[in-house]
This record gives structure tokens, sequence and C-alpha cells, in this order.
């Protein structure tokens, strides 16, 4: 090879190793990588608006924020990755350490308590598949921590409720949080099998001569389900809603409870006040409602109904006789028979009370 012959191919050479040099550079402008900011912490508490029930129905006048007790919570990817899960605390506290800086991502609360990874109980709507309820918030994050709070709302727009009633599902969980409690603290071992709680706002009362329709929300009342072990709560509006009678929950949870940890031999069925019933009806239905006073430490069982909820049911006092001492009916023929008795609800609600709180 000639001179000029090599000095060509070395100039070529020459030339694309400085090329190469160059895209191996980023275009030549050097300098290390910028640094990945680390990850923030999000912390907040989780409440729902709750009211009190009286002798008026329930008094919108006076809403109430509690802490979401228990809850699971999740703390979710911009792309809805579950990045951690947690329970919300005792305060309705929560705190998430690894969230990524620079993003934007989501707190999810789930009407749901126990394991987050299998939850023991969810608040789910039986008119939309089972769909779970949930509330969310999204959080922008920069390279510091990050407060939000989160409150589900009752939806109640002062006469009606004109938006969405987020509270309700959380209302009854904290019913069921507070049995929990009361049960473990007996045993705190204690495992409690999953249990599914049916809320809607199309869970209404049977109209006359209607069947009961639960995928529709056509129930007649709030009740425990022996076939799918779950419970069904009303909560038409200008109808029945349930969800802030805890007496109610709790009531229905009893059911739950001791059809699960004990035996039932009831056969349910309608029931009132001052009826004579089957000693196995009368006992359950009268040991659900001493169940939920004590879960409650309230003697007080007030059902709200009609329009607006400004209506009363059933309000009767555990700590009263609920019938004079010795009072009878007459029945066929000359058959006379007292309403106090092993056949009577109200009478054993009021023993199994007594038993409980030493009155």
């Amino acid at each position: 090879m000639s001179s000029r012959n090599f000095r060509s191919v070395l100039h070529i050479l020459i030339l694309n190793v400085f090329t190469i040099g160059l895209y191996a550079c980023g275009g030549g402008g050097g300098g290390a990588a910028p640094p990945i900011a680390s990850p923030v912490t999000i912390s907040g508490t989780i409440t729902y608006t709750d009211y009190e029930v009286g002798g008026s129905g329930i008094n919108y006048a006076s809403p109430v924020k509690k802490p979401v007790r228990g809850a699971v919570i999740e703390l979710q990817s911009p792309v809805g990755t579950v990045v951690a899960t947690a329970n919300t605390t005792e305060t309705g506290g929560y705190s998430f350490t690894a969230a990524p800086a620079n993003s934007t991502v989501r707190i999810l609360v789930k009407a749901a308590i126990g394991t987050p990874a299998s939850p023991n109980t969810s608040i789910v709507d039986n008119t939309s598949s089972g769909a779970l309820y949930t509330i969310f918030s999204d959080v922008t994050t920069v390279t510091s921590n990050v407060t939000q709070s989160l409150n589900a709302a009752s939806g109640w727009g002062g006469s009606s409720y004109t938006g969405t009633r987020s509270a309700a599902p959380f209302a009854i969980l904290d019913v069921i949080y507070e049995g929990q409690k009361m049960i473990m603290t007996a045993d705190n071992a204690v495992v409690f099998p999953a249990l599914n709680v049916n809320w809607s706002v199309n869970n209404k009362p049977l109209a006359a001569g209607q069947t009961q329709n639960l995928v529709t929300g056509d129930l007649g009342g709030s009740f425990y389900n022996p076939d799918d072990k779950g419970l069904y709560i009303l909560g038409a509006e200008n109808a029945d809603t349930d969800e802030y009678d805890s007496a109610v929950i709790g009531h229905e949870w009893g059911h739950f409870f001791e059809s699960n940890f004990s035996r039932s031999d009831s056969n349910g069925g309608e029931h009132a006040n001052g009826d004579i019933l089957h000693p196995s009806v009368a006992f359950g239905e009268g040991f659900g409602t001493a169940f939920g006073a004590m879960i409650l430490n309230n003697p007080l069982y007030i059902d709200s109904s009609g329009a607006g909820q400004t209506s009363v049911a059933v309000e009767t006092n555990l700590e009263e006789d609920s019938v004079a001492d010795g009072s009878a009916k007459t029945g066929t023929g000359s058959i006379s028979i007292r309403f106090d008795g092993y056949y009577s609800e109200n009478s054993v609600m009021e023993v199994i009370y007594d038993i409980f709180d030493g009155g």
C-alpha cells in the first residue's frame, strides 16, 4: 500500500472512532446522571361523617367526624400498582414511608377490616355485583413529606341526600370493628370467618305482595342470611336507612356471631315487640339485640325510618321492662299467656343485657 493510501485509511479510522465516542458520551454533554430522589412519607387521618340517632330519627343537624378504624389502606403507583398496604389505626391514622418522590400516587381506603391481604369483613354493594366500597385521594409528591387526610362524606344536602353516600359503608364497618374488639378482649387469638355486609342505596323494604330479590335490593328488612352467611342492610332514603342505626347493625352482627361461633336453631322470620315466639326465635332475636347493646355499651335500641329518616320504627330500652310484669293476653278459649317469658324476645334481651351490665 502506498503511503498516500495508508494516510487515507488512517484518517477514516480516526473519524469513525471519534464519531463512536460522540455517541457513547451522549452527544458530548458528559457528566453524571441526575440523582434519584429519596422516597417520601405520606401520612394523615381517615374519617367518616356520622350522625346520632334518637327519638326523632337521624339528627342531621349535628354531623360528627369519626375515625375510620382498622380499615385496609393502600398506596398505589400512578399505574395502579400496589406499593404498600396497611390498616388505619385506632385514631384513623396511617403512614406510608416508601412513596415515590416527584410523582402522583393514590391513597385508597377500602371498606374492609382484617389483614390487608385477606380481610375478614367487607362492605359491598349487592346491587352492583358485590363491588367493594372504597374512597381515594390522588396525591402529588415532590421531595418532601406530605400530609393527606381524607373524609368519607355522608352526601346529606340539608333536606335530602344530594351526594355520594360514602360514609355509610364505614359507619357500618365501625360497629363491626367495635364488636370484634369486644370479642378479642375474651380471646385475642380468635379468627373471624369471612363476612360480606351487603349495603346499597337500593336496599329497601318490600311493597305489598312483592317477592324478596337480593340482587335488586328488595330485602324487606335488614337481616343475616344463613345461606350465604352475609348481612343485608337497608339503605333506601325516605323509607328505611340502617347504616346509622348502630343498634340494628350490632343486632344483625350478633346473629352472624351466634351462627358462626355457637349454634342457632332459629328459623328467623317476622317478629315484633310483644309477639309470642318459638323459644328458639325468641332467644335468637333477644340475643341479637342484647349483643348489639353490649358492643355499643348502650341499652337503647333505635331503628330510624320514614321520610327524611325522621321517624322511629322501634325504640326499646333494655334497662326497662318492655311490658308490665304479669300482663297477659287471652288466646283461644280461656287460655291466658303472659307477654313476658322465654317465648318473648324482649324478656330474653333484658335478662341477657342485665347479666352483662350487672344491673
